[in-house]
């Protein structure tokens, strides 16, 4: 089946998208950033595995702005978060994949950058699409990207800021984990 067959049949089986101004725009999206097929996360507990994602697949269409919407529960944070690979644990990926489509000139931006995170991570920062199912959560590569590239915007705001500190520091922490090591950079 093709992305565009692919995403008819989904936008079929979750028709009608009611508050979404074009639908078929949006289900048949030929240039993705994010594509997601048959995601599958299980969280195992004492009385058996719980699969919160259970096969989903879409498109984020590039340049486009989206909203996922869902009772509490229903998978959205857990959709978010294993696009980011910051699945809570026991929880992980079983199944699936997640393809980050960078693109050619988001890759050639990044070519000068390999001896400030090394060379596997500039290969990942270098590539037009990454499979973000094959990295490790806490590889140097998944942390290259991470903030830089893909960043999640949590909704409870007192989860991502700390108000005991100065949010210049804080923003300036973000800085130095995902772009560069320089602080008089950062500073600027």
């Amino acid at each position: 089946m093709s992305k565009r067959q692919d995403a008819r049949a989904l936008a079929a089986r979750n028709a009608p998208l009611e508050g979404v101004a074009d639908e078929r725009e949006f289900a048949a999206s030929e240039d993705p950033v994010i594509s997601v097929r048959d995601l599958e996360v299980e969280f195992p507990t004492v009385l058996g595995r719980v699969h919160p994602l259970n096969g989903i697949s879409f498109d984020v269409p590039r340049g486009k702005v989206i909203g996922v919407v869902g009772e509490s529960g229903c998978g959205k944070s857990v959709t978010a978060r294993s696009i980011m690979q910051i699945i809570e644990k026991p929880g992980r990926i079983v199944g699936g994949s997640i393809t980050f489509h960078r693109g050619a000139k988001a890759a050639e931006q990044h070519a000068d950058i390999g001896g400030e995170i090394g060379a596997e991570a500039a290969e990942v920062l270098t590539a037009t699409d990454v499979e973000i199912t094959s990295l490790s959560p806490g590889s140097a590569q998944m942390r290259a990207m991470r903030g830089s590239e893909i960043a999640m915007i949590f909704q409870e705001p007192m989860s991502s800021l700390n108000p005991v500190h100065p949010i210049g520091r804080q923003i300036e922490e973000a800085i130095l984990l995902h772009q560069t090591k320089d602080k008089s950079i950062v500073r600027q």
